[in-house]
Parts: C-alpha cells; structure tokens; sequence
C-alpha cells in the first residue's frame, strides 16, 4: 500500500512536470515583445528620496481598493521623468507577492514590437500566464481554439486577459490583485494608440475589480478628453510645485556626480553646493538635462572641474533651456571630436547620422555589418558620445540615442555646427543603396518551410525568421522604402542608386515579398511598393527599367495578398501562375513559375480592371468608401457591418448581431476616415450612431423609435423609403420631387416620373441630375433643375440594383449583373465592368473619383481602377455574364458552359476557345450536363423575372435545342431555389448511366406553424455518361487547387472559383467573367 502511494505520487509528480513543460514550450510559441517588460529597459529607476510625492500619490492608488478608481494615467513633457517613474511603479509592483502585474514600455528607439500597439495586451498576458499558474490554464483554454492575431484590441484585451480572469473569478476563489504598467504610448507607431488602447481598456476593466492599470504618456491635445474621460486618477508632472521638481533634480544630481568624484577620487567637497544649484536652475525641471549634463561629466576624459565650469558657464547665454541644451551638444560633440584624428571624424559623422537616420535601431553587430566596421571599431569611434548615444557591451543590443532632441540638433542646420549637421537626404540615399545591396543575400523559402505548408502547419514559425533571417536584413525588408521616399531625386549623381534598384527589381523582388510574409510584415509590401512608385513621380523624363515591375508587383501583391500571407512560397507559384502573361514579372522570374501546374488556356493577356478582391463571409447589400480610399464598410442583408481594411482585404471591425433577433443596420457610411454613422437597432427601435472607426466604440447616439400604432408593414415600408431618398449639398431627392434644403420648399418635380418604377435613386454632388435605375428598363437620368428627362442609358437587362454619380458629377455608374460607366453629359458607355459571380447590389465612387468599389451576393467585395480617359480592352470571348455551370465531356473532348447571360458555350480544351453560343433568349442557364457519349447536353434555364424551369435537350452537331418539360411552382410567395433536384442515387430502382431529375413540389402543412415542405410529385429518369470525368482527385477547395493527397497546389483568383469541372489532368474554371480557364497538372 506504501509502494503504492508512493508511486501514485511520483506518477502525478511527473504528470504535473510534464504539463508545466507543455505550458512552457506553448507559452514560448506566443507573439509578444520580448524587450518590453519593466527588467529589459535599460533606464535608471527613482533615487531615494526623490520624486517622493508623486510616488506617494501612485502608492496611494495601488492601496486603495475602491474599484472606481481603476486607472492611472500620468502624464508629463519631454524629458520630465516619466519612464524612470514607471520603472520604479513596476519594480514596486513586481516586489509584491500579494500583487500579480505585468507591464510594456514602448520604445521608438526599439525593435518594432516595442512600439506595435498590436503586441501590447499579448505580451501582458505572456507575462500573466507566466508568473500565475490559474491564469495560465484559463489562458489556454480560452485562446487555444481562438485566433487573436491581428484581431482588433478590444477583443484582444477581452480574450486574452479579461476572460480568463472571469474564469477564474467565476470559479469563487480569491484572486490577487493584478496590475498594469504601460509606459510611453505616444511612442508607438500608431499615433492613434493612446486612444485607442484607453477605449479598450475603458470597456473591458470594469468586468475585473480587481483589476488595475497605470499608463504613462506625453499630453497630446487631440487625446486629452479621453484620458481625463477614460481614467479616475490624472497626474500632471508639470503640474508639481516647481520647488519639488527641483528638489528631485538637486537629490539626482548630488548622487550621480558624487559616484563621479568616487571614481575620479576627488575630495568630498567636490562639486560644491553652488555649482549643483546652477545645475538645477540650468535643468529648468527637465531631468532629461540633468541627465545629460551627469553623463557628459562622468564620461569626460579630462578634468572634471574644468568640465563642470564649462557646463555651468553655458547658463550666462541667452535663449532659454533649449539653447543651453544645445549648447552642451556642441561642448559633447567637440570634445568626442578632439579625441578623433581628423581621417576618423567623417567616419564617425556618418556613423553617428547612421545611428539617428534609422527607421528602428539596430544592435552593434547589425550597424557594423551595414557599415562594413568591426565592432570593437564602432565602440572606439561612440566612446566618447556616451552622454548621448547608449553604446551596450553585448553586441546583441541596439545603438540608441539617449534622447529625440539630440536627433532633432544635428538635423537642423542652424543648431548644429557645420561640420556635425547631418544631411539626411545625401545619408538617406547611402543607407538605401547599402541596404539594397544586403538584400542580395536573399533566397527562396529562406525559412525551409517548404512550398506545400501554410504558416498555420509550421511548428515554432514565429521563431524561424529569428533564426534565419538577420536583424539587418529583416530592417532592410521592412524599411528600404522609407529611406527611398526621403531621396530627393538627383538624375546626376544618382546612377549607383537607380542601378541598384534595377538589380534588386530584376533579381530579388520576390524573394523580398516572400520574406515579409514570413515576418508576418506582409502589409508592409503593400505600402513600400506604394512609397516606391510615388517616388517614381520625381524622375519625369527618365527611363527606370524597374518602374513597371514596380508597378507589376504592386499588382500581384493586391490581387494575391491572400495567399501569400496564408502560404508565403506561393509568391513563386499562384504569384506568377495567374498573373498577365505580359506582366514583366512573368518575364523576369520565367525560371520561378514550376510546381507541376500551367495555365493551358484562358490566362489573361493584362492585369484586370479590378485592384483587389476582399472574399467577405456574407451577401453583399451596400458598400462605401473612406475618403482616403483605404477602408471600406459593408453591409449584409442580415445588417450586419463590417469595416475592411482596402489594401488587404482584412477584416477590422464589426458591428451588429447576426440572427433575426440581434441588432441590426438599415444604412451605414463613413464621416471621416475615422468616423463611421449608420442605423442599428432592432425593428422597432432603430438608433443613430456614431462609431470611431478604429476601436468600434461609440461616441454618439441619437434614438428614434417607432410609433406604437405603427404596423409592420408600415414600419419596413418606412424604412424602405430610405433608398428612395438621397442629398446633395443644397438638394434632396424624395421621389418624385426635388426639394430645396434652404428654403424646405419643392424645387421642381421629375416629369413622367409616372412613367417609370423606381428600385434605387440618387442625386448627382452638384444637384444638377437625379438617376434611378429601374427594372429592365435602364437608367433614367433628369435635370433636376428644370425637372426634364435628361437621357434614358440603356444596357443593363435586368434589375438595376445600384446607380451612383462620380464626385465631379461628369459620370454615372450602375449595376444589376454589370457595372456600367456613363458619360452623364453625352449619355455614352464609358466602361463595362465584369467580374462579379452574382447580382451586383451596390456600387460607389471613391471620394476622388479614381476608383469604384461594389458588392454583391457572389459574397465579395471588389476594388476597381477606374481612369475615365483610358481605353480599355473591349470585351471580347466568352459569356457577357458570369458562368453559372460546367460540365466536361467524357472523352474530354469538350467542355460545356452556361452562364447568366442565357446562353450555353461549348469550349475546344486544346486552344481554350469556344464554338457559337446556344440558348434561349432572356434565359439564365442554371446548369448543363453532358448525355449519352457526349453528343448531347441537357441544360436547365430560368427565364429572367420568371419562376418557370426549363429542360432542354442539344443536339451538339445541329445545335437545335428539343424541350424536355417545364414547370413552374409558386405558392404564397414562396419559390424554392432548385425545385428540379438530382436523385440522391439511394433508390435501388435507379440504374447505373441515369441522373433523376425529381420535380418537388412546395407545399404548405396543415400545422399551426404552417411550414412549408417539399413533396416529389415526379420523376424523370435522364441517360447520363457512364463515368462522371469530374470525379479526378484534383479539386478546388477554398480557393485553393488541391492534389490527390490534399495538398495545396496552387490558389485560384476569385474571378475563377465559380464553377469547375475536372478530367483527367485539365481543370476547367469557370469565371465571374464570363471565361473559362484551362489548368494542367503535371
């Protein structure tokens, strides 16, 4: 029995040593910051007896344990002591037992997840989990089967720290008291973090008591009502009595040149209390001064006294603090220059502009690799700048200036002396041509991942670019662009950089947009090709061989943006596989394009019209743009909203409830590219908002409910109304009138207006035209001044769902299952636009007129390039319309498609073109299917604005048509979507060669409910091929190309997902428009 307990004992031993392993190793696996927390930075912390006050207040806080009082903010100038104040609050905290905390301190002088808002609540839950076991297990139970990588903060603050907290809570037991300290938002990248991190936290904290969070930052105008808004304590250090700020800097100053005259064994007299009191009247409260002034004098390799009169001698000039700060750059500047001989003074010029010019800092070993030094070179040349520059010993460190305003004096020519003033555009140019030429170290899958695995299949990605990819060439990736934007353009004396850019274009660029994706910077690809083509508008008149493939690869990067970030190798593969084939890409990178898939057939000679394709997870009601045209809001028929972020298609922020009973939108749109308004409600109480279009959070509400007599049908009729009814500056359309908004009055009304039924209206900017689109019958457009037809455009067929005007009022756009471009003056077709798999809901013009966005029930969301004095491509092959079905023959002969457009196509697979079209007209060809030995073809067809199903039999040779039968179900309103469905094949009655069309009849049951069910009220047997050819292993999945093991071959743009049919090693895809695309496999 001993034996017994002693090995259960054992045995839970290890079992509990083995799950704090698995703990451990999947805590290592998380993304987060790894400098951030409070023991990593390397800045003093409070002196004794200093800052006694201010500390006194915090302690008070941290004490009490009122739950109003959960945040802290504490706020203060450049140079007031901020940091060094959050340390000290943080190693309080730490010191605690009976305390649990975590903390960040953002850093501009950092690595980038120092200062990315994104890696701020995932490294405190890093450090929650790490430190509190309870905490760790909610942890991973809470984020094991939930992605929070990329997801907005709220809902990373609210998964990763606030519900397992609330497990934890839920559970009755007690727990400890857990503390934040973030320190320095303002220095995050995003200048919009302090806002938007306080939102978060002003949202979700009130959920944990216990819970509390000290914030440190400089006070930014345009945030201040939301600090004093958001949080219960508000410390102003330039608020604190100038006689105790001096005390501090008195205390700091005593100390830190009393170790000084240690060290230098000076007597203890040294320095006398006169000279400490010049120094603190010089510091004028900026600790960032005194701190200075100690460094320089400790670092001062000559006498000590004579430094310090020096520096006390700088207070007799006029000009306030910043001239006497600037004063003792210049004393440090000219004695680390003294110490120079004269062939290393430009050097360590160069080195020292190296250091301030740097997007991010770089470690010792990266700076010497850039510059081509060793290090202990570089630490010989920075010895003597330590009172400005933090030079570590490990060459693992960064290299970072003590403070910005040593940055901001030698930048300016007239603080800094002539031969320190750093030029940045001359430094700007060689960083850039060095940086370029360390991306020739670049290569293909330089993480060995493999070309068939998604990041989500690779095990320890996050730590396989640390491993592979140096810190230099991860910052030359990241920010070669922003050094190539800050290049004044000189065609003389830039030779050496254009011939790099060629190089690198010609050889590197793909690996480069590789690499990003694996450093999970894959936006950055889009905004750096968008630095460097801006910056291409400085050379008129020069020939750059690497400006189109600039613009190529910008291309590709928008329209493939997917399935790079999802699987990076397939920058080699779908990148080159789909696009153009005159792209320059194809051409340059010929030898990249393998993987044992070809485009037999289809592949488009250009890019498409269309920028970017966003795949959203529902039918696309309505969309519009931000005036920046970088986002993009949708809304769905079940009125949810959903904001996308424009240049990757990523989801940023929803809002509204899906289900029949949630909250819901009736019209949305944006204020501003911060600002979003819309309806949201339920049926009977629909309120106005106003959200900030970065956090989801509502800053203004206006409630307008629904009279109590109201019906129902009144209420929705009320409701519709709304997209009858539209405004420009001075105008409102309310069908059939025009009103004038200053006087409230009828301007005119629309004649034979009668005439003509309204789906969807609006009015031109300028107020000078109305359109509406009707049913079959175009769009009608009239001057809304005299209240005459202006022109009737015609084109569309069918419904006409969507009409919009430019902003310049010049053009007209709208939609049924096209987008049509109209000249409004002359009433001629600009531009068709196809590409769309559905009807087209909604269509709009950017703000400035250069692009049009619309949705449609396809369940996308498509960007286009819209230039009104370009001459396209005209249409030309295939269906006008998107195919609906496919079918290939069984010999493989032929392929069968039927599109929207009404008509059926039969295409050649060994030259990709098709024969005459057959179909009835007026006609959608909702499926085809091949009989017999592939002489003939069944196909199904709805004619438009119809509920009749139509069965045709083809004679292929002839091409006459024989019907088969028609039926036509309607009951109450209610029309079932495929009413002729194939046999399920369970009957034992069917034979083999037969499909079983069984024509269902919709009927209602005599319950209370009254819900309706289907009944076979016949069926009828139909001769098919033997063996379906599409039954191959190769398939489409998701987007993605599959091969017999399931693997991923290649992804397919969405303009060819619709339909697809297989045989043998050909996959034929059908397209939204209108083509068929012939893939071959190896």
């Amino acid at each position: 029995m001993f034996v017994s307990r002693v090995t259960l004992a054992i045995t839970s031993r290890m079992k509990e040593e083995v799950e704090e392993l698995n703990d451990a190793v999947n805590l290592e696996r998380l993304p987060r910051a790894f400098k951030a927390q409070y023991d990593h930075v390397d800045s003093p912390h409070c002196l004794e007896n200093t800052r006694a006050g201010v500390l006194q207040e915090i302690q008070g806080w941290i004490d009490n344990k009122d739950a109003k009082g959960q945040m802290f903010w504490l706020s203060g100038e450049v140079g007031t002591g901020k940091t060094t104040i959050a340390l000290t609050v943080a190693q309080i905290l730490a010191s605690n037992d009976k305390i649990l905390s975590a903390s960040f301190f953002c850093s501009s002088r950092l690595s980038a997840a120092e200062r990315d808002m994104d890696m701020i609540f995932p490294t405190l839950a890093y450090l929650l989990a790490e430190h509190d076991r309870r905490f760790r297990l909610r942890f991973f139970e809470v984020v094991k089967s939930r992605e929070f990588r990329g997801a907005l903060l709220y809902e990373q603050l609210k998964r990763l720290i606030i519900d397992p907290l609330l497990s934890i809570q839920a559970e009755g037991r007690s727990q400890r008291p857990t503390f934040f300290v973030i320190d320095a938002l303002d220095e995050c990248d995003d200048r919009t973090t302090p806002k938007r991190i306080l939102q978060a936290l002003h949202q979700c904290i009130p959920l944990i008591p216990s819970l509390k969070v000290f914030i440190s930052g400089r006070p930014i105008p345009s945030f201040e009502q939301t600090y004093k808004r958001d949080c219960d304590e508000v410390l102003y250090l330039h608020d604190v009595e100038p006689h105790i700020r001096n005390s501090d800097i008195r205390v700091f100053i005593s100390n830190q040149l009393r170790q000084a005259a240690e060290i230098r064994k000076l007597p203890d007299s040294w320095p006398s209390s006169d000279y400490i009191e010049k120094l603190v009247k010089m510091a004028g409260g900026l600790f960032i001064f005194a701190s200075t002034v100690c460094m320089y004098i400790q670092n001062y390799r000559g006498d000590p006294e004579y430094c310090l009169r020096e520096v006390v001698d700088l207070s007799a000039r006029p000009g306030g603090w910043r001239r006497v700060l600037d004063g003792l750059y210049k004393q440090v500047l000219r004695d680390a220059a003294n110490e120079l001989v004269d062939s290393r003074r430009a050097l360590c010029r160069t080195v020292l502009g190296t250091i301030i010019l740097l997007q991010t800092p770089l470690t010792i070993e990266d700076l010497c690799e850039l510059r081509g030094l060793r290090a202990g070179d570089l630490r010989g040349l920075l010895m003597d700048f330590r009172p400005v520059l933090i030079v570590p010993e490990r060459g693992d460190q960064p290299i970072l200036a003590i403070h910005t305003s040593f940055r901001d004096f030698l930048m300016d020519q007239t603080r800094a002396p002539p031969e320190c003033y750093i030029c940045p555009e001359r430094l700007h140019k060689e960083i850039l041509v060095r940086l370029l030429g360390c991306m020739q170290a670049l290569k293909p899958d330089i993480c060995d991942i493999g070309r068939y695995k998604f990041d989500a299949e690779v095990q320890n990605l996050a730590l396989r670019p640390a491993e592979t990819i140096s810190g230099l060439l991860a910052y030359a990736c990241r920010h070669w662009a922003d050094h190539l934007a800050l290049v004044q353009y000189d065609a003389k004396q830039d030779s050496d950089l254009l011939q790099a850019l060629d190089q690198f274009c010609g050889t590197k660029l793909l690996n480069w947009i590789e690499t990003l994706s694996l450093l999970g910077d894959l936006r950055t690809c889009v905004s750096s090709l968008n630095k460097a083509r801006a910056w291409h508008s400085k050379t008129v008149g020069t020939k750059l061989d690497y400006k189109d493939v600039m613009d190529d690869a910008y291309r590709a990067v928008l329209e493939f943006y997917p399935a790079v970030k999802e699987c990076p190798a397939q920058t080699y593969f779908s990148f080159l596989l789909f696009s153009p084939t005159e792209s320059l890409l194809r051409k340059l990178y010929p030898e990249t394009i393998s993987g044992g898939v070809h485009v037999l057939h289809g592949a488009e000679r250009v890019w498409s019209r269309c920028l970017r394709t966003i795949d959203v997870p529902h039918e696309v009601h309505a969309v519009s743009i931000s005036p920046n045209s970088e986002q993009i809001l949708s809304r769905s028929y079940e009125g949810t909203l959903n904001l996308w972020d424009g240049p990757t298609g990523e989801l940023k922020l929803r809002l509204g409830d899906e289900g029949d009973s949630g909250e819901k939108s009736h019209f949305a749109g944006f204020l501003s590219d911060q600002k979003l308004f819309g309806e949201m409600g339920r049926r009977w109480d629909q309120t106005m908002y106003v959200w900030c279009a970065e956090t989801g959070l509502v800053e203004r509400t206006v409630s307008h409910s629904a009279p109590s007599d109201y019906d129902d049908d009144i209420w929705l009729s009320r409701l519709e109304l709304r997209r009858l009814i539209s405004r420009s500056s001075n105008s409102m359309l309310c069908w059939p009138a025009i009103l004038d908004l200053n006087i409230g009055e009828v301007k005119c009304e629309l004649r034979d207006s009668e005439l003509y039924s309204p789906e969807t209206s609006t009015l031109s900017p300028d107020g000078k035209y109305a359109a509406i689109g009707t049913k079959y019958r175009g769009v009608i457009v009239w001057n809304a001044v005299t209240g005459d037809i202006h022109g009737i455009f015609t084109g569309p067929t069918g419904w006409v769902l969507s009409v919009s005007f430019s902003p310049d009022s010049q053009l007209v756009a709208a939609s049924d299952n096209i987008i049509r471009v109209w000249e409004v003056a002359s009433g001629n077709l600009i531009t068709s636009l196809r590409g769309h798999a559905a009807q087209v809901n909604t269509v709009r013009f950017s703000l400035d007129g250069q692009y049009i966005v619309s949705g449609s029930n396809d369940k996308t969301i498509k960007f286009w390039r819209f230039e009104r004095q370009q001459d396209f491509e005209p249409y030309a092959g295939g269906h006008s319309e998107w195919i609906e079905c496919i079918d290939y023959a069984e010999d493989g002969s032929l392929v069968a498609t039927g599109s929207w457009d009404g008509t059926i196509l039969l295409w050649d697979p060994k030259t990709g073109l098709p024969r005459a079209p057959l179909g009835r007209s007026g006609c959608a060809v909702r499926q085809v299917y091949f009989v017999g030995q592939g002489q003939s073809l069944i196909s199904m067809s709805t004619p438009h604005g119809g509920f009749t199903y139509v069965w045709d039999k083809w004679d292929l040779v002839s091409g006459t048509p024989q019907s088969l039968f028609r039926t036509s179900r309607r009951l109450r309103g209610l029309v079932p979507t495929m009413p002729l469905e194939l046999g399920n094949h369970s009957n034992p009655r069917e034979q083999p060669g037969m499909i079983y069309l069984e024509e269902v009849t919709m009927e209602t049951s005599g319950n209370s409910e009254g819900s309706v069910e289907g009944r076979v009220a016949r069926t009828h047997p139909i001769p098919i091929q033997q063996s379906r050819a599409n039954t191959s292993e190769f398939r489409l999945h998701e987007g993605w190309v599959l091969n017999p093991q399931g693997r991923p071959l290649c992804w397919v743009p969405p303009v060819y997902r619709g339909k697809y049919a297989v045989h043998g090693r050909v996959m034929a895809l059908g397209g939204g428009n209108g083509k068929v695309l012939f893939l071959g496999f190896d």
